[in-house]
């Protein structure tokens, strides 16, 4: 049944943004979140593209092609698009966090370390409300910890393994990096 509804659920969308009289903003920026909702992310791709063509796009119809891109591989649409929604919402830590992972999916973590400022500000937001950023949080902490580790930057290391591991000690990677280094308790501050 729900494929049923999916495919009924297309063909309606279809024909809405299809046609001009019927078309708005609204139809072909839902048809195209529908899209990426139900995992159609090429299909998304093309729909939000339309949309940012045709119509004045809010800041999530770049958001969420940035994240369709994503999905698909597509790293430097994606960062492309992340820095375009960094542009229309500089105090949202969303964007920098995808645009950072891109970065990292681009470029891994090397001494480059093109993901760094982006991590960094990322945190700079984030922190602000710790409990509904975790998780991504530690991946940010750890992403710098390996970046100053390989830099050989220990103190910038330790203080951004520390803030993990106070965030989380449980977490599978801190466990497996805090065999690895030594790094004293209280450097987080």
């Amino acid at each position: 049944v729900e494929a049923k509804d999916t495919a009924k659920a297309i063909f309606y969308y279809t024909l809405a943004t299809g046609s001009d009289s019927t078309s708005t903003y609204e139809i072909a920026a839902e048809y195209a979140k529908y899209l990426y909702t139900i995992k159609k992310y090429a299909e998304s791709i093309v729909a939000y593209n339309n949309v940012i063509a045709k119509y004045q796009a809010g800041a999530l119809d770049y958001y969420f092609l940035g994240r369709a891109y994503y999905q698909t591989n597509d790293y430097v649409n994606a960062d492309t698009i992340y820095a375009q929604f960094i542009a229309l919402q500089p105090n949202s830590p969303d964007g920098f966090l995808q645009r950072a992972k891109t970065k990292v999916r681009l470029d891994g973590i090397d001494e480059r370390g093109t993901a760094l400022p982006l991590y960094l500000r990322y945190i700079e937001l984030a922190e602000k409300d710790i409990e509904k950023n975790k998780k991504n949080l530690i991946d940010a902490y750890l992403y710098c910890f390996s970046y100053y580790d390989l830099m050989k930057q220990t103190a910038d290391a330790c203080t951004n393994f520390n803030k993990a591991k106070t965030l989380d000690p449980n977490n599978e990677y801190v466990k497996q990096f805090d065999a690895q280094v030594n790094c004293p308790t209280g450097s987080s501050d």
